[in-house]
């Protein structure tokens, strides 16, 4: 499937937006959420909640707009469109008009200070939030019946596509209210919003505030406004000029992508408008203090009463302004000094290399002759396509060597470590990592045979015996570590949160127990896998017999290994893979998110753990759940794009490198997460550092000893 490159640059940014975007407003609303519950809610609270939702409500559909960018076709039922349209455009617009209420505020508080604080209630700003809302809807309503309501989804050629071509009669109405949008839900709050900015940053900048308070309202300010224009003025440019026009706009679905930017730019604005709140989070998050109570500890404890018996008196005025003089002095003296020898120094290099230029630009040139004579030889597609392949071979081939290197050791010192915690004293933990370990060395086991099948090309050489096996074993052992990884962020989660409750629960039997129903899950949702191969022989014995007369030679086996599927076949397989996808990876990615995120919001909030245990657990949170996502995330992925494109991805080998290499990043979580096996390591480390110090010490000369028949002569005596 082709996919121009303008395509491939929209969905670049709906999945860097995805990426960033989700994070940073969810930050964000937790952050809002904090303050109004601790400080009460007031207006740019409420409207950055508001804002914050639409930004989330955008968020939620980008997915949706990502992958109709990449298949060019509207797969999803078509009522569905509708639906999607409506809250993408009302997120749009709804961001538009917040931002417009933000700035407003604050112009108001700085313009009419007194007069505004009587009317600066949290429920008058819920008022305007709830009318707000009400105003977008009530425009997208409207032009939801008045251009068809479900008929939105148009065919073109061989693919349909949702909200983008509309006949004669849908554009007559459809102009002029986008063109009524533009000017009602852009260019008015646009004027407010550049009017309250600039009169903001006069009234700062001829106030008495300090310059560094000035220099941030000014920041804050212009950013504001200039995220409004750059994020929204393209796409409400092309309602204008396709109002002009008559016609729809064409480059209108990419002066979309700049709207879609908002939702990571607008978590930058609600953050700088209220520092002091998301610096003190995250200073907490990090186990440190916030600069703002360290200010004021330090000088509580400078000025205090007995200050002048523990440190020296503030400096005068006098004194401050000759330190700062002599430190400019001796800054001045050092980069003239450098800016002097640099400027020797390319002088110098630029004698030389005008000695060198007629030889440079004589290879240069032969060598851009050669270059383009080796472009014409291979400009061939197949051989493209050929190089590709080898390339991807290898690739593989390297990645699985790579873990099978790296992930036999660490496993194995792993497995012996928990093996001996397991029988002096086990714990549900312990038990869980075991069984990961031993899930593991499983996969390690098995993967010199994919080795293999990568040495050859993806062709199974093999006896086909050990194709539906090492296939099955392969799989149940990938799926099995998500459930196990997520089991062990629920028992993390249990034990900070219900500590009390959770101990008289907290038996190794239960841990035992739930080990086993993820083994016997994964292995009959996997079963397929062990069967399909099967099917595919016995299909290949029946054809082999009906088109061969005699029966004395057998029939060749596949020369694949669950790779090449015919369409009966996919009809089975793509939505097991989907069943796999949300029963196997969802839901245990989702449990393991709301553990993890609990988790660290608990350790934040608790007084009494130090800065370097708080820094390790909420760095080994962050670490598995992010392994998580990366390690499975991308070969789920390609099970609901070929559901969705009713074809086996052919990146699915490429995919499945990271669920593999998960067998090296497990011993690193059990490092960080096990005491245990940090001690195991370094008394691993210590033995070997004393072998290997005493076979320095065998090869070293030995001092040569006396014989035993040698007497000592002893002196005279004077």
């Amino acid at each position: 499937m082709h996919v121009p490159y303008q395509d491939c640059v929209a969905l670049s940014v709906y999945i860097f937006t995805f990426l960033l975007g989700l994070p940073a407003n969810v930050l964000v609303l937790f952050v809002y959420v904090r303050k109004a519950r601790k400080h009460g809610a007031t207006p740019n609270v409420v409207y950055a909640l508001n804002l914050c939702m639409a930004n989330l409500a955008l968020v939620a559909w980008l997915p949706v707009k990502a992958v109709e960018t990449l298949l060019q076709d509207w797969r999803l039922p078509a009522p569905v469109c509708p639906i999607y349209s409506f809250f993408l455009f009302s997120s749009l617009y709804g961001s538009c008009l917040f931002i417009t209420a933000v700035t407003v505020g604050r112009y108001l508080s700085i313009a009419f200070p007194i007069v505004y604080k009587r009317y600066r209630r949290a429920r008058i700003s819920c008022f305007i939030s709830a009318a707000l809302w009400v105003f977008v809807l009530l425009h997208l309503s409207v032009g939801l019946v008045a251009e068809g309501g479900a008929n939105f989804v148009s065919v073109d050629g061989d693919s349909s596509v949702c909200y983008d071509h509309f006949n004669a009669s849908q554009l007559a109405v459809l102009l002029p209210l986008r063109f009524e949008m533009a000017i009602v839900l852009f260019i008015i709050p646009l004027i407010l919003t550049s009017f309250c900015t600039l009169r903001c940053v006069t009234l700062v900048w001829r106030s008495n505030l300090r310059p560094i308070g000035k220099r941030r309202v000014l920041t804050v300010a212009l950013f504001t406004l200039a995220v409004f224009v750059v994020c929204y003025a393209p796409y409400n440019a092309s309602h204008v000029v396709g109002f002009v026009t008559k016609r729809n706009v064409e480059w209108r679905t990419y002066a979309m992508l700049t709207s879609s930017c908002n939702v990571f730019l607008e978590p930058v604005v609600m953050l700088m408008l209220s520092p002091a709140v998301s610096r003190g989070f995250m200073g907490r998050m990090c186990g440190r203090q916030s600069q703002f109570s360290h200010r004021e500890g330090c000088r509580h404890r400078y000025y205090s009463a007995n200050g002048a018996a523990n440190g020296r008196a503030p400096p005068s005025v006098s004194e401050r302004s000759h330190a700062v003089t002599k430190e400019s002095q001796g800054r001045y003296k050092s980069r003239r000094w450098w800016s002097d020898r640099d400027t020797n120094w390319s002088d110098r290099r630029r004698n030389d290399n005008n000695d060198k230029l007629p030889e440079i630009r004589t290879n240069s040139s032969s060598w851009i002759l050669e270059v383009e004579k080796m472009m014409l030889e291979i400009r061939d597609t197949s051989v493209w396509e050929s190089l590709g392949a080898m390339l991807c071979y290898q690739l593989v081939l390297a990645v699985y060597i790579v873990t099978f290197l790296m992930g036999v050791p660490a496993n194995i010192l792993a497995f012996c470590t928990f093996c001996r915690k397991v029988r002096r004293k086990a714990a549900p933990i312990d038990v869980l990592l075991l069984n990961l370990t031993i899930s593991d060395l499983i996969l390690l086991a098995f993967l010199p045979f994919k080795m293999k099948e990568a040495s050859d090309q993806m062709a199974w050489l093999l006896p086909y015996a050990l194709c539906p096996l090492s296939g099955f074993v392969f799989y149940v052992t990938i799926y099995n570590s998500t459930l196990l990884l997520t089991a062990v962020s629920v028992e993390r989660y249990l034990g900070v949160a219900f500590p009390l409750r959770y101990s008289a629960w907290r038996r190794p039997r239960y841990a035992v127990l739930a080990s086993f129903i993820f083994w016997v899950v994964t292995c009959l949702n996997l079963t397929i896998v062990y069967f399909i191969p099967y099917v595919q022989w016995s299909k290949g014995v029946d054809n082999y017999s009906d088109n061969s007369s005699t029966l004395d030679s057998p029939a060749p086996p596949p020369p694949t290994c669950y790779l090449d599927f015919t369409e009966d076949e996919l009809r089975i397989i793509l939505p097991v893979r989907l069943e796999l996808f949300l029963v196997l990876f969802c839901i245990p990615f989702l449990i393991c998110s709301f553990c993890y995120v609990n988790f660290i919001l608990i350790l934040s909030r608790l007084p009494n753990i130090s800065r370097r245990r708080r820094l390790r657990a909420i760095g080994l949170a962050l670490g598995t759940l992010i392994v998580f996502a990366v390690c499975f995330g991308p070969y789920n992925a390609s099970h609901v794009v070929g559901f969705v494109r009713k074809e086996s991805e052919e990146w699915r080998n490429i995919a499945l490198l990271s669920s593999t290499f998960n067998a090296c990043l497990d011993p690193v979580i059990f490092y960080f997460s096990s005491a245990a096996v940090r001690s195991m390591l370094r008394l691993c480390c210590r033995n070997v550092m004393a072998k290997l110090h005493i076979l320095r010490c065998e090869g070293a000369p030995q001092p040569q000893r006396p014989p035993k028949t040698e007497k000592y002569i002893e002196a005279p005596v004077p």
